[in-house]
């Protein structure tokens, strides 16, 4: 404990008062003085570059719009085939081995291709032509 010239002694949790930096110190912290070369933003796309872009992801999307009609055929088609008992409320169904492997397939595919889409959207914005 240290003793303060008029009141009661400090203990070491006291809280401190802040550091008192000189102007020199201040001056030389500062960004303004730095040495680093500043980094120069990157440059926007052109709405050319853009447009042309976009115009690459047709092919992706007719890709995906007819995955997801397959996997709408496929998954009705074997849902009705396995369909065994058809309640108010709840219905069920048997799906081989195979059915449940061939609708999970389409799912993650559609999924996949979803991904690649959406991730080529972004690169377009950017202006990237694939």
């Amino acid at each position: 404990m240290t003793q303060n010239a008029k009141g009661p002694a400090a203990t070491g949790i006291a809280p401190d008062r802040g550091s008192n930096h000189s102007s020199e110190e201040t001056k030389m912290n500062s960004t303004e003085t730095t040495t680093m070369a500043a980094k120069a933003p990157a440059p926007r796309p052109t709405d050319a570059q853009v447009a042309s872009a976009m115009r690459d992801l047709n092919t992706d999307i007719g890709s995906l719009r007819l995955a997801v009609m397959v996997l709408a055929e496929y998954a009705s088609y074997e849902f009705r085939a396995g369909q065994v008992d058809r309640g108010k409320e709840k219905a069920s169904f048997h799906l081989t081995y195979e059915q449940k492997v061939g609708i999970e397939y389409m799912l993650f595919h559609v999924e996949d291709l979803a991904t690649k889409v959406e991730r080529a959207f972004d690169a377009a914005l950017d202006g990237k032509v694939r």
